[in-house]
Order: C-alpha cells, then sequence, then structure tokens
C-alpha cells in the first residue's frame, strides 16, 4: 500500500554491484531457522514474496539452540537467564564450546528448529533462499579468527551439502560484527552479509 516492491537477497546483490535501482524496495530475511518457517511455503506461494532464511546448522542436526536450554530453565528468573546467554556469548572460543555442549545434557526440550528434510523442502522453493548463520550461532567478535572461518566456512559447505545450492549469504549471530568479520566471511565466499544495525547501504 505505500508502494514498495519486495525483493530478493540476489536482486539486492544486483542492485549494490549495479549501483542503480529505482522506486523503494524492501527484503526479508529470517534468523535461525525455526520449525514455524515452514509455514513460509504457503505465504511465500500466495502472495509471491522472497524470503531469505539464514540457518544455524547444529540446531538443524540437534533439534534446538544452544540458548533455548537456558531459557526453559527452571531455577532461574527471567532476567538471570539473559544474563547468562550474554555471559556464555562472550566467553572464550574454548569455554563456550563446552559450556554449550554441557548444558545441552541438563535438560531436555522439545525440538523447536527445522528438520534437514524440512530445511531441504523449503530450500526448492523457488521465492526462497537459504543463507548461513555459523555452525553454533556463536557470537563471533572477539573469537579467534580460525574459529570464526570455521563457523562460517563450515556452516556454508554443510548447507550446500544439504541442499545442493550455492550459499552466498550469511547473517551475523545476533547482529555482532566488527570489519575482521566482514573480510572473513568475504574469505569463505559469502558475497553479502546482514546484520541487525540500522544504516545507509551507500550505491
Amino acid at each position: 500500500n505505500r508502494g514498495y516492491r519486495f525483493i530478493s537477497s540476489e536482486e539486492l546483490e544486483r542492485i549494490i554491484e549495479s549501483r542503480h535501482f529505482d522506486g523503494k524496495v524492501a527484503i526479508i530475511t529470517i534468523d535461525d531457522g525455526w520449525k514455524g518457517n515452514v509455514q513460509l511455503t504457503e505465504i511465500v506461494r500466495k502472495y509471491k514474496v522472497p524470503v531469505t532464511i539464514f540457518i544455524t546448522t547444529s540446531a538443524i542436526d540437534e533439534g534446538n539452540f544452544w540458548f533455548e536450554y537456558i531459557l526453559n530453565r527452571k531455577d532461574l528468573k527471567t532476567a538471570q537467564k539473559i544474563r547468562e546467554i550474554i555471559r556464555i556469548k562472550k566467553l572464550p572460543a574454548s569455554e563456550y564450546y563446552d559450556k554449550i555442549s554441557m548444558i545441552k545434557n541438563e535438560i531436555m526440550i522439545e525440538r523447536s528448529a527445522l528438520t534437514r528434510k524440512e530445511l531441504v523442502e523449503l530450500s526448492q522453493e523457488e521465492l526462497i533462499t537459504i543463507g548461513s548463520h555459523t555452525m553454533t550461532h556463536i557470537c563471533l567478535p572477539g573469537k579467534p579468527t580460525e574459529i570464526q572461518k570455521y563457523e562460517m566456512l563450515v556452516a556454508k559447505e554443510t548447507l550446500e551439502n544439504w541442499t545442493g545450492k550455492d550459499v552466498k549469504y550469511f547473517s551475523y549471530p545476533g547482529g555482532d560484527y566488527l570489519p575482521e568479520q566482514v573480510e572473513i566471511a568475504g574469505s569463505c565466499g559469502y558475497s553479502l552479509c546482514f546484520t541487525t544495525n540500522t544504516s545507509k547501504v551507500d550505491i
């Protein structure tokens, strides 16, 4: 109603490369790979609106995201849960991996992530693009370069192996990034990276 046209990540990339576009455009992206994303098939077909979903690969394999285990703890109040999630995000890489491995064994929770089958089915939809969101939803800034590259590259390769399609787009977990992360993402073969920061795209 406001005169915007929905575009895909691919068209956004073309706009940036050509440094030209006409009219008002909007793009829809979704992080993580939650089970509810299966409902997108009906929506994108009905409204012909392209959507990009950024996938955390470990959640697809294991069923849940590491921070869910903390959110489901009964012994912590909401504020304590948030503080614990923030604390874990800031841990050194080795401690981070050890901690998320441990918390996944503390409680059992119902699957919340897409299954691999559901992900593959979504990837076959003409208007749905699959992007990468790291392997474990790790907060990248401050982690060793080799860890960052491993998280970005293995997630990309895993998604390409599952879907049979090129994965060109990346979303920073939590939207957190610095210039180093941009360089590493480029070295892994990503052509566009997405964040939560509000800014202008210079074209």
